[in-house]
């Protein structure tokens, strides 16, 4: 079935008119076909073969609401999808320049972009996948704060990830990999930080683990497979003479008598009786096992030895590079 452009000697809003009294204005110009039904019953407007139940072709505007895959929606575009391995939403862009998709949302004082994962066990809420060798200055997630034109700026915050999953499955609420031992120059992470105030601040205020445990930690580092380079590098070449730290490790609370600020834990031997614990500059501080003499230990003149000294407990300093060591 197709219907023609209306002449105007049609009379569409006749009572008997099986298109429900809907008037259509004449164009006696037209030379196409404007709406088209097929056998399918599938609609055309704009096209005479539609290949779904509704195909525009053209620019099409709703000021209502649009609800795919659902017979009600509290959003203006709700896309349902309850079949396993299918897309609910897909976005397929191929031009060079160019956004895929923008949400422009400056007037609201809510979320923006909200999604809800509150089944996921496995898998990622966010997966972006950008295998491609050409993009070598590509950016796969950028978020800028700036101030829009009223000269007001974010006092929230830019991203934030939450977690209320009772689940005990080991998960990541982010999880940043560099798959390619190729890629020697990718940094995983990378923080300017232009204002004077923290890059990271971690809190565990809501948690209560107990005993000191690697696994409950509010920063964590694994670097089981690092053979060269550092597992953290603090790094600072500003010429600045202001006072200044690069690391301050705080206890504020009097109370807590437990605390210790710095562990070291060195299992690792430099030869059968010593561990060499910290390197100051050119001074290394070394552990016996406590029933070694210093003397046994090769060192360089201004190295520290502990618990090797002829005094039970004490500590000893090398005078001379080789084996001189004096008790301290």
């Amino acid at each position: 079935m197709a219907l023609m452009q209306p002449q105007a000697s049609d009379n569409l809003n006749s009572p008997s008119h099986s298109l429900l009294h809907r008037i259509f204005a004449a164009d006696a110009a037209a030379s196409v076909k404007t709406i088209n039904i097929d056998s399918s019953s599938n609609v055309g407007i704009g096209t005479e073969t539609p290949n779904n139940k509704l195909t525009v072709s053209g620019t099409a505007d709703i000021t209502g609401n649009l609800n795919v895959g659902i017979t009600t929606g509290n959003a203006r575009v709700t896309v349902f999808q309850d079949t396993a391995g299918t897309k609910g939403l897909f976005v397929d862009f191929d031009a060079s320049t160019g956004n895929a998709f923008t949400i422009d949302g400056e007037q609201t004082t809510s979320s923006v972009m909200v999604m809800e994962a509150d089944k996921l066990t496995s898998g990622r809420g966010i997966l972006l996948n950008m295998d491609n060798t050409a993009m070598t200055s590509a950016i796969g997630i950028k978020v800028v704060n700036d101030v829009d034109s009223a000269g007001n700026t974010w006092t929230g915050n830019l991203a934030y990830f939450y977690s209320d999953n009772t689940d005990t499955s080991s998960r990541k609420l982010v999880d940043i990999v560099n798959d390619d031992a190729a890629s020697t120059g990718t940094i995983l992470l990378g923080l300017q930080q232009d204002a004077p105030a923290s890059s990271i601040s971690a809190s565990d205020s809501n948690t209560t683990w107990g005993a000191a445990s690697i696994a409950n930690a509010s920063l964590q580092w694994l670097a089981s497979s690092l053979t060269t380079g550092r597992a953290v590098s603090i790094y600072s070449n500003a010429s600045s003479v202001a006072a200044r730290e690069l690391v301050r490790i705080t206890n504020d609370n009097a109370a807590a008598v437990g605390v210790t600020p710095f562990i070291i834990q060195q299992d690792a031997l430099v030869n059968t009786n010593f561990k060499l614990i910290a390197t100051f500059g050119t001074t290394n501080i070394y552990e016996s096992d406590g029933t070694t003499a210093e003397g046994n230990l090769t060192g360089t003149l201004g190295d520290i030895c502990f618990n090797g000294s002829s005094v039970n407990g004490g500590m000893a300093f090398c005078d001379a590079n080789g084996t001189n060591w004096t008790d301290m």
